[in-house]
């Protein structure tokens, strides 16, 4: 009996609730392109713009989408080897090749390939190359067929060493011209100029060359020359007035020759683009 009175008067032990747990708040975070006060900056010397990396969300450049470059800065100028970099030289609608296309054709009014669109892209100039290779490899190959049966020649074959041949010439040109005369211009310290612009100039002065190597079909050596010849001095004329335009050339009035260095690359440039064009009958269409 005394033990259970003694047990009823001692307290008992409530334990004291656990206070609730609360997180700490962690600031928001802002990606920001700072370190120690500094900016990063993405420098396209050749190809494009001076771009900050800056933005949320899908506008962040992830080190998927930048590459080594976004990885490691001191890989930045080796972004020319990233094939993610050339993506944004393809991102082009349908309509833009058309309209550009339909300039490259309609040269004698004096319009530029960037009277609408300021970006350049390659999509036009590759899919451009590769056509005209394709059809002068098929055109050659007809008409060597074509001159064979006209005049009785047997043992005519197929030539496929056209195509690597035909390849190699229009896309050697398109890249190795544009390149070599990016460097001349930045040597004579034309530093705006970019090369995917140089590069889509080129490409485009091509799409006169579809034509010109399906009129050439016609078994008459005159013919393709004359053929040859206005195509070669059409596209010139494209190609010099862009080149003027977009180096912001004054065009030419008459037959004296620029002093200024620029004015005087472009000349260079179109007649290497003209004699380039006569290589077509020379080689192609030997006949």
């Amino acid at each position: 009996m005394a033990a259970a009175v003694a047990a009823a008067a001692a307290p008992q032990y409530e334990p004291e609730p656990a206070p609730e747990y609360e997180p700490a708040a962690t600031p928001e975070y802002e990606p920001e392109n700072t370190a120690n006060g500094l900016d990063f900056e993405d420098f396209d010397d050749a190809f494009g713009e001076t771009r900050p990396l800056t933005g949320s969300g899908s506008g962040v450049r992830s080190a998927t989408s930048g590459g080594l470059s976004s990885i490691f800065p001191a890989f930045a100028c080796l972004r020319c080897l990233d094939i993610a970099y050339y993506q944004q030289y393809f991102n082009v609608e349908t309509g833009d090749v058309v309209a550009r296309v339909r300039c490259a054709l309609l040269a004698y009014k004096g319009g530029t390939i960037f009277d609408q669109h300021t970006q350049a892209d390659l999509y036009g100039p590759l899919w451009i190359s590769a056509t005209v290779a394709l059809t002068l490899f098929s055109v050659s190959n007809l008409s060597a067929f074509m001159e064979a049966w006209l005049h009785d020649t047997a043992g005519w074959t197929y030539d496929f060493s056209l195509l690597f041949s035909a390849f190699s010439i229009l896309f050697g040109y398109v890249v190795g011209g544009a390149s070599l005369l990016w460097g001349a211009l930045r040597w004579r310290g034309h530093q705006e100029c970019k090369l995917a612009d140089l590069l889509c100039i080129y490409g485009y002065a091509g799409t006169v060359w579809m034509p010109m190597t399906l009129l050439c079909i016609i078994p008459v050596d005159a013919v393709r020359w004359a053929t040859v010849v206005l195509a070669s001095g059409y596209s010139t004329f494209f190609l010099n007035t862009n080149l003027r335009i977009h180096l912001k050339l004054p065009l030419p009035t008459g037959m004296a020759i620029p002093t200024d260095h620029l004015a005087q690359l472009a000349v260079a440039a179109s007649a290497v683009h003209f004699l380039f064009g006569l290589v077509f009958k020379r080689y192609f269409f030997p006949f």
